[in-house]
């Protein structure tokens, strides 16, 4: 037995738990965590809950009395796609742009959808279209040449947990962002318990790819 391969160990499950950190764990004012932590606090804020304890926000004004709407649901969807494409990478050890398999953003971000949504490729293929549309230029419309033709994505945004994708008509669709964020939500509880089995067959792989990445896109944020 040497000690080298121990502490080395050591230090990929250190970088685990701190990548993976509970975002209901209260951050230390000015102290440095994951960008997965912070951006999965972020998402609550946006969805008008409180980070630290997972209850929803009940803001009332002091001079009129009335209940506040403290939620910014557009930015908290872009954050759950910004989201997906960051765990794409530690899930596929990739971030490359171009190219075909997990060299590709689409690959990446359908196919994490897929094992960890729990949904089929054309329905993830529709949240990448989402994402593209949200991230790309902060709207609700992406396009897309299939077999020389255009196809065109329109989307509204829901809220009333009834059903989480929605083909309306022509080229109109409906995404339930709350059945989104809890998918999310589920989706890296999932990826965590994975890459912590060493009795899965795929467990060395996720090793090697998150080791990759983690230098790269696990670089400590600050927070205020």
């Amino acid at each position: 037995m040497t000690v080298r391969p121990i502490k080395k160990r050591r230090n990929i499950i250190d970088n685990i738990e701190w990548f993976f950190k509970n975002p209901r764990i209260v951050p230390q004012k000015d102290g440095l965590h994951s960008q997965l932590y912070l951006l999965r606090r972020d998402i609550d804020t946006c969805f008008g809950t409180d980070p630290n304890t997972g209850f929803l926000f009940d803001p009332i004004d002091k001079i009129t009395h009335k209940e506040i709407n403290c939620k910014a649901i557009w930015p908290g969807a872009m954050c759950i796609l910004a989201g997906v494409d960051l765990l794409s990478k530690f899930l596929y050890g990739s971030d490359k742009s171009s190219g075909k398999s997990k060299d590709s953003v689409k690959w990446r971000f359908e196919n994490y959808i897929i094992k960890y949504f729990g949904i089929d490729q054309y329905k993830a293929h529709i949240l990448f279209q989402l994402r593209n549309s949200l991230l790309h230029s902060f709207g609700l419309y992406s396009e897309e040449i299939i077999k020389g033709k255009l196809v065109t994505y329109n989307f509204l945004l829901d809220r009333s947990r009834t059903c989480f994708i929605k083909h309306l008509k022509n080229d109109y669709y409906q995404i339930d962002v709350q059945i989104l964020r809890e998918k999310f939500n589920l989706s890296i509880e999932k990826y965590e318990r994975d890459i912590k089995n060493n009795l899965s067959k795929d467990f060395y792989m996720l090793i090697h790819n998150f080791n990759i990445m983690y230098p790269k896109h696990a670089k400590p944020m600050l927070c205020n």
